[in-house]
């Protein structure tokens, strides 16, 4: 079984390595919070999830992008009035 994020070390700089993942949704229940490293596997979960709770529906989702904001500018607000 492999992860779907993996924290990595290089040259002293921490950087997330993300591979693809499924999760498992329900629209009348909480955020997923657990990433499947196979679609097999979350399958079984949503078909679990399916067999406890009859009358609802579950979702396999396979994640395909995201995004991310790259940089953030500081401005520094003027300490002392121009005129």
């Amino acid at each position: 079984m492999h992860h779907a994020l993996k924290i990595l070390t290089i040259h002293g700089r921490t950087m997330e390595e993300e591979h693809e993942f499924w999760i498992v949704w329900n629209p009348r229940g909480q955020n997923p919070a657990y990433r499947h490293g196979s679609k097999e596997s979350a399958e079984d979960e949503a078909e679990r999830l399916a067999l406890t709770n009859p009358r609802y529906r579950f979702y396999v989702m396979k994640a395909e992008s995201y995004f991310k904001l790259k940089s953030v500018e500081k401005h520094d607000l003027l300490t002392e009035r121009p005129f």
